[in-house]
């Protein structure tokens, strides 16, 4: 991977980056349905969509606890959108694009 894509000033630092940012993302926005629990399979598996561009029931199906307070498209939609400003979404984003562009980020 060219972490220069990733980390343009400083290459060398990115995997510490990506972790710090990883870490961030995760108590930023790691309880996405808002049921009390962070899962990388449920909550985690809804920000990756989100960053694939999935909406609507593309983005919920399967993973959304329907019982949970933000268990709709646009409930979910509108509580990730609010983080898209961010640094470590903003990393996320150019992850996502290096990784798609290697052949090398799996599709849900």
């Amino acid at each position: 991977m060219d972490f220069a894509l990733l980390c343009p000033t400083m290459p060398e630092s990115c995997p510490g980056i990506l972790e710090t940012s990883l870490e961030q993302a995760k108590q930023a926005y790691g309880d996405v349905d808002g049921n009390g629990l962070s899962s990388p399979m449920q909550d985690g598996q809804v920000v990756y969509r989100y960053l694939l561009g999935l909406r609507g029931q593309d983005l919920i199906q399967g993973v959304v606890d329907p019982t949970a307070p933000r268990h709709t498209p646009e409930q979910v939609e509108s509580f990730l959108s609010t983080f898209e400003s961010s640094a470590a979404f903003s990393r996320g984003k150019r992850l996502e694009r290096t990784l798609s562009s290697e052949g090398r980020f799996p599709y849900f």
